[in-house]
C-alpha cells in the first residue's frame, strides 16, 4: 500500500502498490513474489540443502534453523533468506525511487525481518551501472534500518553542515543527507487491514 499525507493511494483502477508483480532481479523472467514467498524460501532451502522440495521444512522452521534454535542445514537456511532479501531490496528500490518515503514491512514477511534485512539494505544501498560500466548509487537516498539503534541514530542526525548565506556573514545549518527509513509493522496483518479499512472508510465519509 502507498500512503501519502494520511491518504491511501488507490490509483485509477484500485490497483496501486502492486509491488508483488515487479520484476524479480534474480530471475528476470519471473515476478518478484516468486522469490519472496513461502514456496520461495522452502524451494531455495531444499535446493541448497540437497533435499526434495516436498521434504523442505516450513519457513518458520527454516528461520529457526537459521538462528540456531532448531537442527538443520544452517547455511542453507541463511542463504535462503539472503536471496529473499536481495529480491525484496531490488523491488523496494524500484518502488521507493518513485515514492521517496518511509518503508514498512508487514505481513508474515516481517517475522523474518532480521534474517533478510541486511541483504535488502545491501541491494538498496548498492550500485547500478551505466552502459559504459560506470557505477552509480542504486537509489538517490541512503536507506537506513529503523529497527536498529545505529540506523535510527543516523536517520535522526543526518549529515548537518553549515552553509554561508551569500552577501552576509551568517551561516545556516543544512542537512545534506537524503535518507529513507525501513522498519517492520507493529500490528499483525489482520489488525492492520481492519484499522486501515476503518480509516479509509472514515476518510471517504469526510469527503461526502
Amino acid at each position: 500500500g502507498i500512503v501519502s499525507n494520511g491518504e491511501l493511494f488507490i490509483g485509477d483502477n484500485s490497483a496501486a502498490g502492486e509491488i508483488w508483480i515487479t520484476r524479480n532481479s534474480k530471475y528476470p523472467e519471473c515476478f518478484a513474489e516468486e522469490g519472496v514467498s513461502i514456496r520461495a524460501v522452502k524451494n531455495k532451502y531444499a535446493e541448497l540443502a540437497g533435499i526434495s522440495p516436498e521434504n523442505a521444512p516450513e519457513p518458520k522452521d527454516i528461520y529457526e534453523i537459521a538462528n540456531g534454535t532448531q537442527e538443520g542445514n544452517k547455511q542453507a537456511a541463511l542463504d535462503s533468506f539472503a536471496e529473499l532479501g536481495e529480491i525484496v531490496g531490488d523491488s523496494l528500490a524500484n518502488a521507493i525511487t518513485l515514492i521517496d518515503g518511509i518503508i514498512v514491512i508487514g505481513g508474515g514477511l516481517s517475522a523474518a525481518y532480521d534474517m533478510f534485512i541486511d541483504a535488502a539494505l545491501k541491494q538498496m544501498n548498492g550500485t547500478i551501472s551505466s552502459y559504459a560500466g560506470e557505477p552509480q548509487p542504486r537509489i538517490v537516498q541512503t536507506t537506513l534500518d529503523l529497527e536498529s539503534e545505529e540506523g535510527r541514530k543516523e536517520f535522526i542526525e543526518g549529515k548537518v553542515k553549515q552553509l554561508k548565506v551569500p552577501g552576509s556573514d551568517k551561516e545556516i545549518p543544512y542537512d545534506a543527507m537524503k535518507r529513507i527509513g525501513i522498519g517492520k509493522a507493529v500490528l499483525d496483518t489482520s489488525q492492520a487491514v481492519s484499522i486501515g479499512a476503518y480509516a479509509y472508510a472514515l476518510s471517504e465519509l469526510d469527503k461526502s
